[in-house]
């Protein structure tokens, strides 16, 4: 309800990314829309700025004791979490997609994949990296300005969700007839 990237990730995941499905996901995902509100927008930013600020507090600390050994390989190659910078993109232009449509391309599309793909891959320079989080940085403040998102959750669409998956659960457990609608 507090807009948390990696829950709102998972509520717009493809199905041909998905290992295992349920029932009851799939009656989640009908409620997907009713979760979303201004709130994560403020989530996102803050994912960003944890990840933009962990970057910039590393940066001078090189090589890090105690370090994941594939993380410290590309801070050592690279100068800095390549892998990090690749999320702060993902997470601006996730966060600018259900900002603006109230919808997200959890694979993102073609360039945005390849920008992150390369960014990851240690292609940009820290600095290059960094002005182009402050340009999708800027566009996710645009898009902003201009959001549709209710200022909070549907809180009826998410307890009418919430009272049909438990209903169902119990009829289904006590082999009765339930229809919600």
């Amino acid at each position: 309800l507090n807009g948390n990237p990696n829950l709102l990730e998972l509520l717009w995941l493809p199905k041909e990314f998905k290992v295992v499905t349920t029932w009851y996901w799939d009656e989640l995902l009908k409620y997907r829309d009713g979760f979303l509100s201004k709130r994560l927008i403020q989530a996102y930013h803050g994912y960003i700025k944890g990840q933009m600020t962990r970057m910039d507090n590393a940066k001078d600390k090189l090589p890090r004791e105690g370090r994941n050994p594939k993380r410290a390989d590309l801070e050592a190659k690279f100068g800095y979490d390549t892998k990090h910078a690749s999320h702060v993109l993902r997470l601006c232009i996730q966060g600018t997609q259900l900002t603006l449509h109230q919808s997200m391309n959890v694979g993102l599309q073609h360039e945005d994949k390849l920008l992150c793909l390369d960014v990851k891959l240690g292609k940009y320079s820290y600095d290059q990296f960094k002005q182009l989080a402050d340009e999708k940085i800027a566009k996710f403040r645009e898009a902003e300005a201009v959001t549709k998102l209710p200022d909070t959750p549907d809180y009826n669409t998410i307890n009418r969700c919430v009272t049909d998956l438990v209903f169902n659960h119990l009829c289904m457990v006590r082999s009765c007839n339930y229809d919600p609608k």
